[in-house]
């Protein structure tokens, strides 16, 4: 496989290193800055060169070190506003390397500059008033000076500039969306001297967190583990807006979970204090799940003037994730979502796939359903603040999670999961969180929509579960009825012939290690056998179950409700 040089080019303000580091990141290639590779050379910024030594011999060395760097493939450069303005320098790129344009108005470059105060180029000339200041954020506009400065270089570097091999538009992306909409390009722009294959569903290490990506195609998204950073900013929500940032952009609506306001809401706004956002707190629990509250989550979006240009981020448990997801997808026929799940149940689980739900209410002789009505929305980011969900293990010492590892780890075939008790630390939570998305991811990835029956195994335990929730009026925590689900999962597999001799002792050792077994259900099995018949993954007289027969090894089967209500009892 051969690769060439992907370079960056644009005005400043473009977003070339922003999103050039995240185009990087998605090729798995170095990322190398040409303005901070001049400083490491020459022991001065370019800023400082132009002004003391002039444009002409600050651009000769520019271009020794360009021509270097188109030796040194692959890599992702971000060229500074200039380089590729000069005819020289622009024809070796374009015949080394792929050279792909920032679009942007001045407007908007103006906008996210804000001063001209690091670029002497746009700089006052004598005479003028200076615009070496912070944006007034009372105006909201930078000033005309500098917006005119602007158009006047644009017009002098376009030519070049559209001599590119591709011109990608910014504006109304975030950074990480303009990242992906490049590498979508290569294959078609030279496809004989740039190859990229999807990232493996890992976790890599980059700055104080780690990152995995969710391969979609053009619906690809990060999530990130911020773990380590609340010693420099607002407690465990350090990252959020930086975050948002580069995956999202614009107003941000918060739907947040009344719980997790209370609890962490200075933390919250302290982060966000330099985004423009609005905090709508929804109820706590499945009580966010009714359908009935859909119709005020809207009209708070609106009433908020969230355009469809903007973003939803949805902070709290599962419930909260689900219920602000499927508000997202239904406001203006679908915006933009960040999940932040607060638990470790909404982190090993809902934060990542895309699903979301609401709940709907029985009426007459329906008994209600959870999560019959919901859709598939790929969020824009994940973003899991792990010191939070740490602090909620250790305060409610909650086994929601807990029950949604175990499943996870007697599907992935984690013998050394099942055979000790989990580590309750930061760290080992931030291990217990990378290990489930990593699988979740590579299962999403394989069957997203759940069309293939790949993804239909990580309901393993759930058709109990969710009937145990229902006959209790959801006031049996998720994770008490899942851990109570998986255990009559693996009595239902041996019942049924298809599980290895033992394999129900197996997990009942491993939910008793977890603190999920034995567990007072608060319902009977009758009780919850009726609720089966809601369940969606019926078809007909059938429910889809997912068996074991053995540890790693799980399959999908339709059973008839007579014979899953007769286990009911039986597995109790």
């Amino acid at each position: 496989m051969r690769s060439i040089p992907i370079l960056l080019t644009g005005m400043p303000g473009a977003g070339k290193t922003t999103s050039g580091a995240l185009l990087a990141r998605l090729l798995d290639v170095p990322f190398l800055d040409l303005d901070s590779y001049y400083e490491d050379v020459y022991a001065a910024p370019p800023a400082e060169h132009i002004v003391e030594l002039g444009e002409p011999e600050f651009r000769k060395r520019e271009a020794k070190l360009l021509r270097k760097v188109l030796t040194e493939s692959p890599r992702v450069v971000a060229c500074g506003g200039g380089t590729l303005a000069q005819p020289e320098s622009l024809r070796e790129a374009l015949r080394k390397g792929l050279v792909v344009y920032l679009k942007a108005s001045t407007e908007a470059l103006a906008a996210r500059l804000g001063d001209s105060s690091r670029h002497p180029l746009l700089a006052p000339s004598s005479g003028e008033d200076s615009d070496h200041r912070p944006l007034d954020s009372a105006r909201g506009r930078p000033s005309s000076d500098l917006r005119k400065r602007l158009a006047d270089l644009l017009s002098l570097r376009e030519p070049s500039y559209r001599r590119a091999h591709r011109a990608v538009e910014t504006e109304g992306r975030s950074p990480f969306q303009v990242a992906l909409t490049i590498r979508e390009a290569l294959a078609a722009l030279r496809p004989d001297g740039y190859q990229w294959t999807c990232l493996p569903p890992e976790f890599r290490k980059v700055g104080r967190g780690a990152e995995a990506y969710v391969e979609l195609g053009h619906r690809t998204h990060m999530v990130r583990l911020s773990s380590g950073q609340s010693p420099h900013a607002h407690g465990g929500f350090a990252g959020l807006a930086a975050f948002l940032e580069m995956v999202a952009g614009g107003f941000v609506a918060v739907l947040v979970d009344k719980g997790v306001l209370a609890r962490y809401g200075s933390e919250l706004e302290a982060e966000l204090a330099g985004t423009e956002h609005v905090l709508i707190p929804i109820p706590a629990g499945e009580e966010a799940k009714r359908f009935s509250r859909m119709g005020f989550y809207l009209r708070a979006l609106l009433e908020a003037g969230l355009g469809r240009s903007d973003t939803v981020v949805a902070v709290g448990g599962g419930s909260a994730l689900d219920a602000a997801g499927l508000a997202a997808s239904l406001y203006m026929r679908g915006v933009r979502v960040v999940s932040v799940p607060t638990t470790l149940l909404a982190g090993v689980d809902a934060a990542v796939g895309g699903k979301t739900a609401a709940d709907l209410p029985g009426a007459g002789s329906f008994r209600g359903a959870k999560n019959l009505a919901g859709t598939f929305r790929a969020p824009a980011g994940v973003f899991v603040p792990v010191e939070v969900i740490a602090r909620e293990v250790a305060e409610r010492r909650n086994p929601d999670g807990l029950a949604e590892y175990l499943k996870t780890a007697l599907l992935a075939g984690w013998t050394d999961a099942l055979e000790r008790k989990p580590n309750l630390t930061e760290r080992g939570i931030e291990s217990m969180l990378a290990r489930c998305i990593e699988f979740k991811i590579a299962v999403v990835v394989r069957d997203e929509e759940e069309r293939t029956g790949a993804r239909t195994l990580l309901n393993l335990g759930h058709t109990f579960a969710h009937a145990i929730e229902a006959a209790s009026g959801y006031r049996v925590p998720h994770g008490q009825a899942v851990g109570r689900g998986l255990v009559m999962a693996a009595r239902a597999s041996m019942r049924l012939g298809f599980a290895n001799l033992g394999l129900d002792t197996v997990v009942e050792r491993a939910a008793k290690r977890y603190g999920l077994w034995p567990s007072e259900p608060g319902v009977s099995a009758a009780a919850a056998a009726r609720h089966l018949s809601s369940d969606k993954k019926r078809a007909g007289s059938r429910v889809r179950m997912v068996l074991l027969s053995d540890v790693g090894k799980a399959t999908v089967v339709s059973v008839p409700i007579s014979v899953v209500e007769n286990l009911m009892a039986s597995c109790w």
